[in-house]
């Protein structure tokens, strides 16, 4: 029984030492890049349109009339149904109530 317990222990490798720190786990250090598209646009909801008077939109909860900006797009022209914005580099129309 002694002899199966010392062939146990001779078999298992070599014993870690538990006054020594273990070694620190390896990290995957390769570099990762992350780009947002270019041309992102900018997430517009357009919640209701006044008219009358003073035509007004609400888009993203800020109230605008022609000629604001909001995320760099300038609001060219409000109807009844729609809002148009200019932006940088492209004309969205954004439509109170889209055909589904």
């Amino acid at each position: 029984m002694v002899s199966a317990l010392l062939l146990l222990l001779a078999s298992s490798g070599p014993l870690h030492d538990p006054t020594e720190p273990l070694a620190p786990p390896t990290l995957n250090t390769e570099p990762v890049s992350i780009h947002a598209p270019a041309s992102a646009v900018p997430d517009f909801t357009l919640h209701a349109i006044f008219s009358g008077g003073h035509t007004s939109a609400i888009i993203n909860n800020q109230r605008l009339v022609v000629g604001d900006t909001i995320q760099h797009y300038n609001v060219l022209r409000i109807t009844a149904s729609d809002v148009v914005l200019q932006g940088p580099k492209q004309t969205l129309t954004l439509t109170l109530f889209p055909s589904l």
